[in-house]
């Protein structure tokens, strides 16, 4: 049997869709693993810096009653935005000033009235339990909310600052009430004491323990009043209030009315620093996971400024790149939000940043 030898020209052209299709799929092999090499280990590494939001919080529920300042308004820190008015607040103050000053006028006077100024025994026991009871049960409350504001903060939570705020000013604003109650609870421990051990027609320390009493109620109700006015936390540009809904925030586009009734921890205004310390950087989940809270990064700018920063906070769940982070704006993408703060040098709010791990 004689075998043909077939030129190599020959087998290539009988095989040249197979050697074709080949190097077709070959390629596109080798250029899926250079992309994947490329984007995988980096994800997105362009950050947004964010602009620091300081929500004014209602620390009382009330009627706002004036607004001194409007959008766009440049404030300074502690400077008057706006007076919320509690229903009787004024008129609770003006009552107590007026008691206190009958007390007042009564110590060192005639007996006989000072006889009718006296609150026997069982009245004064009644009151001072009273504002124990109270008084603990303000503390209580206080504990839930120091665990419930140390949540929010804990490293890796990703929570709206707005929240942490509004957390923030409820416990301040039940601080101050926790302390002006124990000045009152302490004056009347002391006219229940005063009137236990008072001997029969000795009115005075009684008297004198009720004076304290309706002054440390005069000062608690002072404080209250004086928490009616709404003051910026810090320098910045006054901006449309916001509410937080399902973990998101929104703008309401508007500052609230004069007259509109505010809730408790309600924010009536927000300002917005001219400056930034923080940057937000979507990467991907696989990513993500290797960082932690104090993590060094590096932020390029664009300017050439090589800014040293940390990671503060990363998210658990995966959200929607914003559009002005998107490698293409035709083509969604999606990423996991990892908070970076600078350790001293000032962002531009909506600057971008190259970040480098």
């Amino acid at each position: 049997m004689v075998r043909r030898q077939v030129s190599l020209s020959r087998r290539v052209r009988a095989h040249w869709g197979t050697l074709l299709n080949t190097a077709l799929w070959g390629t596109a092999a080798i250029a899926c693993l250079v992309l994947y090499a490329i984007q995988v280990p980096g994800g997105n590494t362009r950050a947004i810096a964010v602009a620091q939001r300081h929500p004014v919080i209602v620390p009382q529920g009330g009627r706002l009653a004036s607004i001194n300042v409007e959008v766009g308004t440049v404030v300074e820190a502690g400077q008057a935005l706006g007076t919320v008015e509690v229903p009787g607040l004024s008129q609770e103050l003006e009552a107590a000033q007026s008691e206190l000053a009958a007390l007042e006028a009564t110590v060192g006077g005639d007996p006989e009235r000072a006889r009718r100024f006296a609150k026997d025994t069982s009245g004064a026991q009644a009151r001072w339990l009273a504002a124990r009871v109270a008084l603990e049960s303000q503390r209580a409350t206080l504990v839930a909310k120091e665990l419930e504001l140390a949540r929010l903060q804990a490293p890796g939570a990703a929570v709206p600052a707005l929240q942490v705020e509004q957390a923030r000013a409820g416990r301040d604003a039940l601080q101050v009430e926790i302390a002006a109650r124990s000045d009152e609870l302490a004056a009347l421990a002391a006219a229940y004491a005063d009137a236990r051990a008072r001997a029969s027609g000795g009115t005075d320390p009684v008297l004198e323990a009720q004076v304290q009493a309706a002054g440390a109620r005069v000062e608690s109700l002072r404080v209250r009043l004086d928490n009616g006015i709404l003051r910026s936390p810090a320098p910045g540009v006054v901006a449309a209030t916001q509410s937080v809904d399902a973990g998101r925030t929104l703008d309401s586009g508007m500052l609230p009315a004069p007259g509109t009734w505010m809730p408790s921890g309600a924010a009536a205004f927000l300002v917005i620093e001219p400056q930034s310390m923080e940057a937000v950087v979507y990467l991907p989940p696989a990513r993500a996971r290797t960082l932690t809270a104090g993590t060094s990064v590096g932020l390029a700018a664009s300017d050439g400024r090589t800014i040293e920063a940390r990671v503060v906070g990363v998210s658990p769940s995966v959200e929607a790149v914003p559009v002005q982070q998107l490698a293409d704006p035709a083509f969604p993408e999606w990423g996991v939000p990892v908070r970076i703060r600078s350790v001293d040098a000032q962002l531009v709010p909506g600057e971008s940043l190259a970040v480098t791990f």
